[in-house]
């Protein structure tokens, strides 16, 4: 019973996927097997040929291309992005100076990564160096607050810009994430301020929901700070918002900003 294609061996795309089974077919064994490492060999091979490196990220294979792909996390690297970012400084501690900052490597059983130390940066601040850390394709996200001030982990990343066909919730998250929130799905999460997943307004078409939530214990004045730093967010870029309470805004779709 002839097989059912699901591509077009009369397309190079097509040729190069038949050309491949031919190669594994050649070097089967009698029993019908193949021998891992000799697929491992011929597979190698096949990618290199269409010119992937097969020793780099999975999304060069992919038709979307990337809007950053971060250096390495290592401390030197991430210390000199910052320098050259104003408002931040490698030296004067303990001075006082908010923007003062140092960066340490660090690892887990999973990856290594960079762990940055703010002690006396105000939230903006951190915000703002998250900000620019994910803008050159970092992953940044602050972690629970200790005795020695606000840290960062930043480890390597590719940022993928949204598809086209992105809604409302999507574009959304992605315009907190660039300005440096943290998303949290719950506010036992919440270990440092960030926010939930936008959820659309039922009455009012075209609108989301945002809720910021803090860490338990987080002062009235601090958790408005945060609802109305992330509500600017939006304004910044045109965009009709209303404030709802100490911990929730309104806002227009994202697809309406100005271009």
């Amino acid at each position: 019973m002839p097989n059912t294609l699901n591509y077009d061996p009369t397309i190079p795309e097509g040729k190069a996927i038949a050309d491949l089974f031919d190669d594994v077919k050649a070097i089967e064994d009698a029993d019908g097997s193949w021998d891992g490492a000799d697929v491992v060999d011929l597979l190698t091979g096949w990618f290199t040929r269409l010119g992937i490196n097969v020793k780099g990220p999975s999304h060069q294979a992919g038709p979307i291309k990337p809007t950053a792909i971060s250096p390495d996390a290592t401390a030197g690297e991430i210390t000199q992005l910052l320098l050259a970012t104003p408002g931040f400084t490698a030296s004067g501690y303990p001075t006082g100076n908010p923007g003062f900052f140092y960066a340490q490597d660090d690892s887990d059983n999973y990856t290594d990564f960079t762990l940055l130390t703010f002690p006396t940066a105000t939230p903006a601040l951190k915000r703002a160096a998250i900000a620019e850390l994910r803008r050159h394709g970092y992953a940044a996200k602050e972690q629970e607050p200790t005795a020695g001030g606000g840290t960062v982990r930043v480890q390597g990343y590719v940022l993928l810009p949204l598809p086209e066909s992105a809604g409302p919730v999507d574009r959304a998250v992605r315009v907190l994430y660039e300005a440096g929130f943290t998303h949290a799905a719950s506010r036992p999460q919440a270990v440092v301020p960030g926010y939930t997943t936008p959820s659309p307004v039922s009455w009012r078409s075209g609108w989301l929901q945002i809720d910021v939530i803090s860490k338990r214990g987080l002062g009235r004045e601090s958790r408005e700070e945060a609802t109305r730093a992330a509500a600017e967010t939006f304004t910044h870029r045109g965009l009709e918002v209303e404030m709802r309470g100490t911990e929730s805004f309104h806002v227009l779709d994202p697809s309406h900003a100005p271009t």
